[in-house]
């Protein structure tokens, strides 16, 4: 169960801080909070970052494990990418 309210710009500021980086990443939230570890494709670069629980206006949650996609980035390979491809 996870259950947590949080104001929209600050979760959008925690998601898009691992977009920059990858397209994939696991998220897991603990009675802490929440932490995204993500590796890039080419595995140059790593990224870990954390919401604690004091950021919510309110959070319940048992140990959860997510996977969240970036949709922004496929949108930009797509209108750069080649007729066809998109």
């Amino acid at each position: 169960m996870f259950k947590a309210r949080i104001k929209a710009d600050n979760l959008k500021e925690f998601i898009g801080t691992v977009g920059s980086l990858v397209d994939e990443a696991k998220l897991n939230v603990s009675e802490d909070g929440m932490q995204i570890k993500a590796v890039d494709p080419s595995h140059v670069a790593m990224i870990e970052a954390n919401l604690i629980k004091s950021a919510f206006d309110s959070y319940e949650t048992d140990a959860v494990e997510m996977g969240i996609q970036n949709r922004s980035s496929r949108c930009r390979k797509g209108r750069y990418g080649r007729p066809g491809e998109r």
